[in-house]
């Protein structure tokens, strides 16, 4: 499961690295020029506001609106460059793509959170654990499945991320290696009950079966006897 969710947020964390970083540096360029604009020393749009905003404008690649400079207050100037930025940066920085992956992310991790309660909740007792074990098992194997088959098509990529779903019947051996790991990590006294039950109910199927066996043979030979008493007297 947490292979799953962390190959998931790397993949996710990768997909528009651009849009990101360009995000990123363009929310720095804005704050750079509304207080070079707004500077109490120099206010205006001297040499280095000019190239704070061909910076900004080789970003957007797009040019911004020029604003009229005669007679105006600075702070407001500044705060319609801020407002002629955030515009048309929401416009060429945004894709449907890169708007989803929030969504992804939240989904993957409210269903990270719901199968890890669960876990939790049916290893509280050894009843719980008899009694929901198997249909919590199966849970998990569901949820893993929805996440990497969700993440693999809206990637669609498999050089990226590539998901092969897990089978219920194969993975008997890990999920009980995962049941026995999170009773030990995170409810010791359920884990060493746990542990004893079973090394329990392994020594009484071996003790059944050589009480079985010893019982099977004395009868065999009880029968052998009686059949060599009975040709004795025969004879």
């Amino acid at each position: 499961m947490h292979d799953v969710v962390n190959s998931a947020n790397k993949v996710l964390n990768n997909f528009s690295p651009n849009i990101t970083e360009n995000r990123k540096r363009l929310e720095s360029l804005t704050e750079q020029l509304v207080r070079q604009i707004t500077d109490p020393s120099r206010p205006g749009l001297g040499k280095r506001a000019q190239e704070i905003i061909a910076e900004i404008q080789a970003v957007l690649g797009e040019k911004l609106t020029e604003f009229g400079t005669k007679g105006a207050n600075w702070d407001e100037i500044a705060q319609r460059y801020r407002e002629n930025i955030d515009q048309i940066a929401r416009r060429k920085l945004t894709s449907e793509d890169y708007e989803k992956i929030e969504d992804v992310r939240e989904n993957i991790e409210h269903k990270e959170k719901e199968l890890n309660n669960l876990i939790d909740n049916v290893l509280q007792t050894t009843v719980s654990v008899k009694e929901y074990g198997f249909e919590t098992n199966l849970k998990a194997v569901n949820t893993i499945n929805e996440i990497g088959s969700t993440v693999q098509e809206f990637i669609n990529d498999t050089s990226k991320f590539k998901f092969e779903p897990v089978q219920f019947e194969s993975q008997e051996i890990g999920k009980l290696a995962f049941s026995f790991k999170s009773a030990y990590l995170h409810h010791l006294l359920v884990g060493i009950l746990f542990t004893i039950l079973c090394l329990f109910i392994d020594w009484a199927v071996v003790l059944s079966l050589l009480i079985f066996l010893e019982i099977k043979r004395k009868v065999f030979q009880k029968l052998f006897n009686l059949d060599i008493q009975c040709k004795e007297i025969l004879c």
